[in-house]
């Protein structure tokens, strides 16, 4: 069998295609890879529950803000365009940025230290664990 990429240096060869893209062996590995569900880590799960917490919050606070600067007298169009501002400016866009910068920068110290890190999900396993037996 003969795999896309493979490299002949010397011979002759004849050889009968059986398939192509998505049919051949590496083309089902693909697919395969694409398929396959990515699991969530628990600090991705915490961040996820955490941004949707705070995107409530936020809104309700908005629509708050929004109300009582009408209420007070305020022009409609500017307490909305001023809600609206307030949401889009407080919803954490970076909050996943900032969770995977302090796992890598968990990972350079365990680094330093020897230690390989295949996984950046792995820093987070280890910083839950209570008693490390070695």
């Amino acid at each position: 069998m003969i795999f896309a990429g493979s490299l002949v240096t010397r011979g002759t060869a004849r050889a009968l295609v059986t398939a192509t893209g998505e049919r051949t062996e590496m083309g089902k590995i693909g697919r395969l890879t694409r398929e396959a569900e990515k699991e969530s880590t628990p600090i991705e799960k915490k961040l996820a529950h955490l941004s949707k917490r705070l995107i409530w919050l936020t809104l309700a606070l908005a629509a708050i803000i929004g109300t009582a600067g009408y209420l007070q007298g305020r022009d409609l169009t500017q307490m909305i365009e001023t809600a609206i501002a307030l949401a889009v400016a407080a919803i954490p866009e970076g909050l996943p940025i900032v969770a995977t910068i302090a796992l890598a920068r968990g990972m350079l110290r365990l680094a330093r230290k020897s230690v390989v890190i295949k996984k950046l999900a792995s820093v987070q396993t280890l910083g839950e664990a209570g008693i490390i037996c070695t």
